[in-house]
């Protein structure tokens, strides 16, 4: 018997492919799908990079000088364009890429056969055309069939980016600085401004903006008042307003006014009065009473009259005094109407806002009032007037439908400029004081109310402000900053 060996390309009448003949002595060539030839894998490949290669140049391009500037700027012209094109190109390359990786796994049994012996589980059982795509990766991967995985992942790779490609361009609305002509129709000045010629308009917008929630004004951003801009068409047709779309900045004065509210401290002390028993004729006698004394915190004090301090505490209920002086006992009529009054606004003036609490007293007679009191009943607040003048940028825009005006201001680009000339925060504590005394509300005047109510607070009972002194100053500190905002803003000019 003679042992004959046995060739592996023969074993089991099975050969390689690989080394099979054709007819005229050549080896035969393993068939290649359209979509596998190299060079369509070729334009893949080139398709693929250049996608890539366009997306970030486009990025790039987006972020020029130093922000986002959009790859057009002519609103929503071509809006389906780039919200739809990159979905039919990815939807495009998607199916192609597709008709690789079908071709792929339907030739990849015939590439193992090609390169030699193959058992029936690499070969003719071999499938992963009617798998579900995960399922075919996770066994390519596992067997080491690069070409199939490679063809499944791109092809979940290109349906994820097909699905999200209509996000990948939106349409978005990119400030573009431009400049412009602009006009100031009026400026803070204290030329035509008097402190002391002024009515009650300040505290009847303030009112108005409290109680109606009205817009506030051209000018008026809380808590800055700003000198009004516009573009030099509108100035030029007598309009008020600006057009709709457009945002206008520019470096603007600014000026922030404020009340600088601290506690105070109430004690008895003794004054004179005319005497009741004077006929009115001869010298005038006077007799001492007992008064009171405020003090701020910083020394500055004040003493009631001791003809006034009766009619202070002589009310059933809690009641809101207000008093406008100064640390040297100067005061200022601001209940005079029509007179130009001659002030002093060298000294330092103060407002003095009292919580007064009387309730379940009397009173005494032939007694003197410390008698009733210890310590009088009197919750002291003591504010002194403060402006802040800035110069910094100011944007301005009006929103379609609207015919108000707005404004955004960033305190952080503000810069600290000198006050305006002649224009005290005296003078504006004055006119606003003023504009308070001179209010009437149901009929009588808002400060000598038994129920004065702050803007925006009618509500709040007085009690509430003898007990939470803070809640008082609060109150007292936004309703003079609003009028010392609203003089200011009546008088630029």
């Amino acid at each position: 018997m003679v042992a004959q060996e046995c060739s592996p390309e023969r074993l089991g009448n099975y050969a390689s492919v690989a080394k099979e003949e054709n007819e005229n002595g050549g080896h035969r060539k393993l068939w290649a799908p359209f979509f596998l030839r190299r060079p369509i894998m070729i334009v893949f490949l080139f398709s693929f990079l250049s996608l890539f290669g366009t997306l970030i140049a486009l990025y790039v391009y987006t972020q020029r000088q130093g922000r986002s500037l959009g790859i057009k700027t002519d609103g929503d012209r071509y809006y389906y364009l780039w919200t739809y094109g990159p979905t039919a190109v990815f939807t495009i390359l998607t199916a192609g890429w597709m008709q690789a990786e079908y071709r792929a796994a339907q030739l990849m049994p015939w590439i193992l056969m090609h390169r030699g012996l193959t058992p029936a589980s690499q070969s003719i059982f071999l499938d992963y055309m009617s798998k579900w795509n995960v399922v075919s990766l996770y066994q390519s991967l596992k067997q080491k069939h690069f070409l199939v995985s490679l063809c499944v992942a791109g092809s979940l790779l290109l349906n994820g980016v097909t699905v999200f490609s209509t996000g990948l361009f939106e349409l978005d609305s990119v400030p573009i600085t431009r400049p412009s002509s602009l006009t100031v129709p009026r400026a803070f000045s204290g030329a035509n401004y008097t402190a002391t010629l002024y009515d009650s308009r300040s505290y009847a917008a303030c009112s108005a903006f409290a109680a109606r929630n009205l817009t506030r004004p051209f000018g008026l951003h809380e808590p800055y008042i700003y000198t009004p801009f516009q573009p030099d068409s509108s100035y030029a047709t007598g309009n008020n307003t600006i057009p709709i779309g457009p945002k206008y900045q520019a470096d603007i004065e600014v000026i922030e006014p404020s009340l600088d509210c601290q506690n105070g401290t109430v004690t008895w002390g003794s004054g004179l009065i005319l005497s009741p028993n004077w006929n009115g004729t001869g010298d005038r006698t006077y007799v001492e009473r007992n008064t009171t004394i405020w003090s701020g915190p910083d020394g500055c004090t004040y003493k009631i009259p001791a003809s006034s301090i009766e009619s202070i505490l002589n009310k059933e209920n809690i009641s809101i005094e207000m008093h406008l002086t100064a640390c040297g006992g100067e005061s200022a009529n601001a209940y005079a109407v029509g007179k130009n009054l001659l002030v002093d606004w060298t000294v330092d003036w103060r407002v003095w806002a009292a919580v007064v609490n009387t309730v379940g007293f009397k009173l005494p007679k032939n007694q003197t009032l410390q008698s009733a009191w210890n310590v009088p009943p009197i919750h002291l607040v003591v504010c002194k007037p403060r402006y802040n003048a800035y110069r910094g940028p100011v944007r301005i825009w009006r929103e379609p439908g609207q015919s108000a005006i707005s404004a955004d201001i960033q305190p952080q680009h503000l810069k600290v400029t000198e006050g305006i000339a002649n224009v005290s925060p005296a003078k504006i504590l004055h006119s606003s004081f003023r504009s308070l005394s001179l209010s009437e509300a149901d009929g009588s005047a808002v400060i000598s109310e038994e129920e004065f109510h702050f803007t925006g607070h009618k509500s709040t009972p007085q009690e509430v402000y003898w007990n939470d002194m803070p809640a008082f100053t609060d109150a007292m500190q936004n309703e003079f900053s609003c009028l010392m905002r609203q003089v200011m803003h009546c008088h630029s000019g």
